[in-house]
């Protein structure tokens, strides 16, 4: 398996985290890069996160869904109305499904 390149930057990702329910600073973050059991670099002072009140909600004005068949591999399609403010082009949607969905097609 390839390496990484020191000095490479690299994103990762933890799906499926809970936010705490309250507007406050998370606690910190310890990052430990690991060979086995052995720490090769660690960083304890990975400062927490503030957690901010809910924006205003999202509107679905409507739901679409091309073929209706049971374990049919189809599209959804999903028409939303934003609240009020400002967007910027890296901002996301993201579209959670049950999970008896599978997406991983």
């Amino acid at each position: 398996m390839p390496g990484i390149s020191a000095g490479t930057s690299v994103n990762v990702t933890i799906n499926g985290v809970k936010n705490p329910a309250i507007t406050t600073t998370t606690g910190g973050f310890e990052i430990y890069h690991m060979n086995g059991n052995t720490a090769l670099a660690i960083n304890r002072a990975v400062t927490g996160v503030g957690i901010s009140a809910l924006p205003a909600n999202i509107t679905i004005k409507s739901v679409a869904v091309l073929d209706h068949s049971q374990n049919a591999a189809t599209d959804y399609t999903f028409e939303l109305y934003l609240p009020a403010g400002d967007y910027d082009t890296t901002d996301r949607i993201l579209l959670e499904l049950p999970k008896q969905y599978d997406t991983n097609l």
